[in-house]
């Protein structure tokens, strides 16, 4: 049997325990630098439900550019518009165990945050999800057929949502006529005004996704992020 040179060169030893440590700093370093893009400059997020359809089905890959101001800076606050697809943290996170957020860390991280081992249990409340803003501060806001009818704050009429928003987007409704009893997402809505750090998000498909229409109005703390690109599927790849 040929002998191993390392187990006789101390000098071979050492430049490969060296060359053992390089990679374990390489790794190191890449793991760290990974961690700090995705909690400051962008994180993925994989939409798993239809709840946006048509323009973001279901499996549909965008990133987020995370919220800014609770740091105080303005950035965030600028860019964050109506029309706007954001991410929405949960009302009501389950504190896990350490174990369980060090499990978490890991598997979010080598799947570019597209899955976690421990996963909360309510739907409502508990789980995050992406939605587009359609009422901002200070509006007035009222729904009838799953469309939303804005005043701004200082204005004095009502236009629909689509009258106000400059980014168009196409909405999933239910057709004139059709019993909506059993839907279980409300097609009208009272009025209500939104508070001065309130916003009224709903999503693409009108007629079985739960939005503000069921939790209420969202307080911009509770906004992770906006999305600024889609780059899954493909075909579809886009800036927002």
């Amino acid at each position: 049997m040929a002998a191993n040179p390392y187990d006789f060169s101390f000098s071979l030893r050492k430049e490969f325990h060296k060359k053992v440590l390089i990679i374990i700093y390489i790794a190191l370093l890449i793991f760290v630098f990974m961690n700090l893009v995705l909690k400051f400059l962008m994180f993925p997020v994989r939409i798993s439900s239809e709840a946006m359809k048509p323009e973001f089905p279901e499996n549909s890959f965008v990133f987020i550019a995370p919220n800014y101001s609770s740091w105080q800076i303005p950035i965030f606050d600028k860019t964050l518009e109506r029309g706007s697809v954001v991410y929405v943290n949960p009302e009501v996170e389950e504190e896990l165990p350490f174990y369980k957020r060090a499990v978490n860390f890991f598997v979010e991280f080598f799947t570019f945050q597209q899955y976690q081992a421990f996963k909360t249990e309510n739907e409502i409340s508990g789980n995050p999800s992406v939605r587009r803003v359609v009422g901002l501060p200070g509006d007035s806001v009222y729904m009838k057929d799953y469309v939303l009818y804005i005043k701004p704050a200082g204005e004095q009429h009502y236009l629909t949502e689509f009258e106000l928003t400059p980014r168009m987007y196409e909405t999933i409704e239910l057709t004139k006529g059709k019993n909506l009893r059993n839907v279980g997402i409300p097609a009208q809505l009272d009025e209500i005004v939104l508070g001065d750090d309130e916003y009224f998000l709903l999503a693409d498909d009108r007629t079985s996704s739960v939005d503000s229409r069921i939790y209420g109005p969202v307080s911009k703390d509770r906004i992770g992020g906006k999305a600024f690109l889609r780059y899954f599927p493909l075909s579809s790849f886009s800036t927002l």
